[in-house]
């Protein structure tokens, strides 16, 4: 009896862990990666969105970087999120984001024509904070 019960319990346990929501936050630098990069008008910045949010404006680097001073950092929960940079109305760069416990899932979400639609995620253990570089 005490088996049969131990084991219901068991079951129950794993099931119910299934349904639990992944409480995953990750704070993350952005940045626009762009090895050829030459100083742009005013009003012609690389603006940030996520989600449909304007949530600021990035600076550019010739390098992949750590350099935290050149990034509009961000707190991502493990829900996918639209990321999308935009150079005045021009949508310049669309992918996606999900940051999990256990993965991440990242990629382009809209083809954009005579632009490079990339990123480049690390999170490095090393770090308290992870960066996305967008190719430019």
């Amino acid at each position: 009896m005490k088996t049969i019960l131990l084991s219901l319990l068991v079951a129950i346990g794993l099931l119910t862990s299934c349904q639990k929501q992944d409480l995953t936050q990750t704070r993350v630098g952005f940045y626009v990666l762009n090895p050829t990069y030459t100083p742009i008008d005013e009003g012609d910045d690389y603006d940030l969105y996520i989600d449909q949010q304007l949530s600021g404006k990035l600076q550019v680097s010739a390098i992949e970087t750590n350099d935290s001073t050149l990034m509009n950092f961000h707190t991502l929960d493990a829900k996918r999120h639209e990321i999308q940079v935009k150079q005045g109305n021009t949508l310049v760069s669309a992918t996606y984001l999900q940051i999990g416990k256990c993965q991440t899932k990242s990629g382009t979400s809209l083809q954009i024509g005579n632009y490079k639609n990339g990123f480049t995620y690390k999170n490095l253990t090393n770090m308290s904070y992870a960066t996305y570089g967008i190719h430019q």
